[in-house]
């Protein structure tokens, strides 16, 4: 009988809470810290989840070895990360990435210092461990795990050594084509504007595609951006870390600023939505009795422009141009089209990463395997320009 997850709504909180089952007995260490996440540190339904099922691969390693959670040593962590975190498959690459096998890590490195903090003062805890453990220590004899009790677990126990090259291997970042921007953009130029509404979408929907383009920006970014935050002259796109705009999106690399220069052709979509469709969103507002809120985009009742509005025009522009059910098209894929362009037309690495703020240089490398076919071309000019002396 294997180790079983189960979940269900806690009495007192009304909080979902997970436990491991042993056949009908619940694995205590495991199902207490459970509990301790959901109801104390608040974590949310999917993160707790994916901590009960790593708990559960690892309560399985030590039931499959025969040893406890209470008699846990240095070795038994270390030969769990070989056989399960580490695998390699016949194509000799690993089996979980970086992250996911980090992520399992993690979550036994947790549970580890939460029985350490309690030891002294919960009841739960086990005293026969503590007492093996003071054995121990008197003898100076190497062992517990739960020495760590009350000396600094070793930092080198919870690192992964899977390259972290490793991580993104099969994946690539590849934009749209030149053709494929030109026949969205030849879709927003032709839709009809014989009313209010769609002469407001028409205006808005081509200026959220050429802004995504010229700035790099991800939905939630995007959805937070005031009209006080873009300043055409100097041509910047400032984010910031407004309260009250939390809702609507994710500063994912926190508060910065975009240059974009004040000669991108694309600037002159964002004016048109600003003089020719945004008064129709005011006006909107002003008949509900609404202030205007002094966001740049808005949905087509007004409000705030939502991810999930930016989807919809994604989906449907998807479905009028034809790209298909393979096709990978959503509100991302401007982020790497512009990349994509930037690392083709002679932008630096190093450029692309300060423009799209990635705090991870290996990041923006992936965007390199795309570039890959232009290398050939590249070296052909860059040879053909010297002047070698024979």
């Amino acid at each position: 009988m294997r180790i079983s997850v189960q979940s269900g709504l806690c009495p007192i909180t009304g909080k979902i809470t997970y436990a491991l089952y042993d056949g009908d007995l619940p694995l205590i260490a495991a199902t207490i810290y459970l509990r301790h996440l959901g109801n104390e540190v608040d974590l949310g339904a999917n993160t707790l989840s994916a901590r009960a099922h790593a708990l559960k691969i690892f309560f399985e390693f030590l039931r499959d070895n025969g040893a406890s959670f209470w008699e846990l040593t240095p070795a038994l962590v270390k030969q769990y990360k070989q056989s399960h975190l580490s695998q390699k498959g016949p194509d000799h690459k690993f089996l979980l990435k970086r992250k996911t096998a980090q992520q399992y890590l993690s979550a036994v490195k947790g549970l580890i210092q939460y029985w350490r903090a309690q030891s002294n003062n919960d009841p739960l805890f086990i005293n026969q461990a503590a007492e093996m453990d003071g054995i121990r220590r008197k003898r100076r004899q190497p062992g517990s795990l739960h020495i760590t009790w009350y000396a600094p677990i070793p930092s080198a126990l919870w690192r992964i050594r899977i390259p972290i090259e490793e991580r993104h291997d099969l994946r690539h970042y590849k934009g749209l084509s030149r053709e494929d921007c030109q026949k969205v953009m030849t879709i927003l130029n032709r839709a009809a504007r014989s009313t209010k509404m769609e002469t407001m979408l028409f205006y808005r929907d081509r200026a959220i595609w050429t802004f995504l383009l010229m700035s790099g920006l991800r939905k939630g970014e995007l959805c937070r951006i005031r009209c006080e935050d873009v300043n055409a002259i100097a041509g910047t796109i400032s984010l910031n870390n407004r309260t009250e705009d939390a809702w609507l999106g994710e500063l994912k690399t926190g508060p910065g600023e975009i240059f974009v220069t004040a000669r991108n052709p694309y600037w002159k979509y964002l004016d048109s939505w600003l003089l020719e469709g945004r008064w129709i969103a005011e006006e909107m507002l002003l008949a509900r009795g609404l202030d205007d809120h002094g966001l740049l985009f808005t949905n087509r009742d007004g409000a705030p422009l939502t991810q999930a509005a930016v989807d919809h025009l994604f989906i449907r522009l998807k479905a009028t141009c034809g790209f298909g059910d393979k096709a990978h098209f959503h509100p991302h894929i401007m982020r790497h089209t512009v990349a994509t362009l930037m690392l083709n037309n002679g932008v630096d690495l190093t450029e692309i990463q300060r423009f799209l703020r990635h705090q991870s240089a290996l990041s923006t490398e992936l965007y390199a395997k795309v570039a890959a076919p232009n290398y050939r071309a590249a070296m052909e000019r860059f040879w053909l320009s010297l002047e070698v002396t024979p």
